[in-house]
């Protein structure tokens, strides 16, 4: 009877154990899964914010082609000035030759409000470009400082690695250099504007 009674309580023992042995693997197990979910998220936010980046770059280059096309037709207004005023001294251009029934001061009068009307619409779609411009540059620099500051948070909670974030970081400072570049080419064709007209 004795033998019996051991014989129970050891497989008692045995059972026990190897229950305990189970919800150990179970709890690594788990802790396995968790880590790996951590990850999945810190690469999906990793991408997240390289496409903000990407977004952001985007933007600044067709900022920075319809500031070049800006410049292009300031350019332009300015060569045809130059020969306008060339012209003016040769006296071979014909505008005169044909005045529609006009006296030569009408005429010459409706020719110069052709002119300013011209140069005032060319300046006016100069300046909605320019604060187009700078609109788009206020939500890229928006956009950087939200970045900027997602970065220091994951870097900071221990979310990234600090290669990811200086990767981040660096691609943030181009971004800003861009922005600081298109800020200067609007600048200067502020100036030239002004200077012109």
């Amino acid at each position: 009877m004795k033998n019996i009674l051991s014989i129970i309580i050891c497989a008692i023992l045995i059972t026990g154990g190897s229950v305990a042995v189970a919800q150990e693997k179970s709890g690594k197990e788990k802790s396995k899964e968790k880590m790996e979910a951590a990850k999945e998220k810190l690469q999906k936010a990793g991408k997240k914010v390289e496409k903000e980046l990407e977004e952001v770059s985007e933007d600044l280059e067709e900022a920075a082609k319809k500031t070049e096309e800006a410049m292009e037709d300031l350019a332009d207004q300015a060569k045809e000035k130059i020969k306008k005023e060339k012209s003016e001294n040769d006296r071979g251009n014909a505008f005169g030759k044909n005045k529609e029934g006009l006296s030569g001061n009408e005429f010459g009068a409706l020719r110069s409000e052709e002119a300013k009307a011209k140069a005032t619409a060319k300046k006016q779609e100069f300046e909605e470009e320019v604060s187009e411009s700078e609109s788009k540059i206020t939500m890229s620099e928006e956009k950087i400082a939200a970045a900027k500051e997602k970065v220091a948070k994951q870097k900071e909670s221990g979310e990234i690695s600090a290669e990811e974030a200086s990767k981040k970081e660096a691609a943030i400072k181009a971004a800003e250099a861009k922005i600081a570049e298109l800020k200067a080419m609007i600048k200067n064709k502020k100036m030239q504007v002004e200077s012109e007209g």
